[in-house]
């Protein structure tokens, strides 16, 4: 090591000293003073509150950066002392719990990162008052798809709950497990990876959370709940026990059986923010499945954003991504199965100046369908994918899918080519053995 790289190491070392005796002082301040600390210490009360009635105000643009310091330092307070305050006090900065909600929509990366701190510390002392402040006001903003600061900094705040909770969460996993697992596929990296973090923790967990009771302070609306979360994984691991989806909009057409398996397995995938690829055979009838729930879920959409203006419900277009000679198939399907009040397609296509007439026609419309080289060409105007056939020359086709849908989620490229697409091209050989064989089986 050289001496440079020592002496920040010894920096480092010292300022984390230095953090932990003001840790240390304060909190033995708040335990001396205890329901007099405001006006005892009221410089220190007012440090720790003042900024937090500022973002009541939801500041979610940019801010001066002195105001920013003053509410992460604020922040970092709370998280510091929060354990060691009266519980007088800590019935005020309950009452600022919306302020930290309001932080963690902040732009600022460090006041949504301090706000998510702060939630991670309130959950250890108000255990039950913050998991259910967590379901109602945090979770929605996992599913805000016009604002990724928004999941941002609603899943690092999971994440920090889950880091400083540890065991204690066991009672309350199951209703985290889900919506954590839809953002495992989120468009943002950041998202992506700490929604695989809290993941993996959690399912750790898993095995140990039947054999712990519920906390007598749980509400009963969380323990209802509870049991709806323990059927989602309970159909997750057997698709045989899907419940059976009424698709909620007339469609001219009367489903087979088999479709109405693939419906109901597509209407159970979206309700849960994940994704999936449809294989049936050509001609069994993909488009009209994939219609049926594309129309049912704008409809249930607005309607719930019509009466919750919730962050989690906002209309918005679907895309269906095709080979150029099916592009007017898919229009004439959609016109033919379901009425344009419900779902109204755009055919995307053309010369670039049609099609950049075409784009400001887009919010009059909720399905685009476009070709894959017309999406490529134009692919700062999209985001979103629905795709009729998976597999077109070989197995790694499947990994390119996965690895948009789900990222991550079938390992790197080179990963998958090792477990799965050579020991299948091994096993295609004309003189491939029988354990060759039986391994690409």
């Amino acid at each position: 090591m050289s001496i440079k790289q020592n002496s920040i190491l010894q920096v480092q070392k010292q300022h984390q000293i230095q953090r932990r005796g003001g840790d240390v002082a304060l909190s033995k301040m708040c335990r001396l003073f205890g329901d007099n600390l405001g006006t005892e210490l009221p410089t220190l009360w007012e440090a720790i509150t003042s900024p937090l009635e500022k973002l009541e105000k939801d500041i979610t643009e940019e801010i001066p950066i002195d105001i920013a310091q003053e509410t992460v330092n604020s922040l970092q307070l709370i998280e510091a002392v929060g354990s060691s305050l009266d519980s007088s006090l800590i019935e005020q900065i309950k009452q600022k719990l919306s302020s930290i909600l309001n932080g963690l929509k902040n732009s600022y990366t460090a006041i949504r990162h301090m706000s998510a701190r702060s939630v991670g510390m309130m959950a250890q002392i108000l255990t039950s008052h913050t998991l259910s402040f967590i379901m109602d006001k945090i979770l929605p903003l996992m599913g805000d798809m016009e604002h990724e600061k928004h999941r941002q900094g609603a899943c690092e705040a999971l994440a920090c709950v889950i880091d400083v909770m540890g065991m204690d969460l066991l009672p309350y996993i199951v209703l985290l497990v889900v919506p954590i697992l839809g953002r495992m596929s989120d468009q943002n990296e950041a998202v992506r990876l700490m929604a695989t973090h809290c993941f993996a923790t959690l399912i750790r967990l898993m095995p140990l959370e039947a054999g712990v009771p519920d906390p007598p302070e749980m509400e009963a609306r969380l323990t209802a709940e509870k049991e709806k979360q323990r059927l989602f994984l309970e159909q997750l691991m057997d698709s045989s026990k899907l419940e059976s989806y009424k698709v909620s909009i007339p469609v001219d057409a009367e489903l087979r059986k088999y479709q109405q398996d693939g419906v109901n397995w597509l209407a159970f995938l979206n309700k849960y923010s994940l994704h999936g690829i449809l294989c049936d055979d050509m001609g069994l009838g993909k488009t009209l499945q994939s219609i049926c729930i594309l129309a049912s879920d704008h409809f249930l959409r607005d309607q719930k954003y019509q009466t919750t203006k919730g962050p989690d419900c906002v209309p918005m277009p679907s895309i269906v991504v095709c080979p150029p000679t099916l592009i007017g198939h898919w229009v004439y399907e959609v016109n033919k199965f379901v009425d344009v009040k419900y779902l109204n397609p755009l055919m995307y296509a053309g010369p670039p100046g049609e099609r950049t007439r075409l784009q400001k026609k887009v919010k009059k419309h909720n399905l685009i369908v476009a070709s894959y080289d017309v999406v490529r060409n134009d692919i700062d105007f999209f985001g979103l994918i629905l795709s009729g056939t998976p597999i077109q020359n070989n197995v790694l086709d499947l990994w390119s899918l996965f690895d948009f849908l789900m990222p991550g989620f079938l390992g790197t490229e080179k990963q998958f080519q090792a477990r799965y697409g050579k020991p299948i091209l091994q096993s295609r050989m004309p003189r491939a053995s029988s354990k060759e064989q039986e391994a690409g089986r």
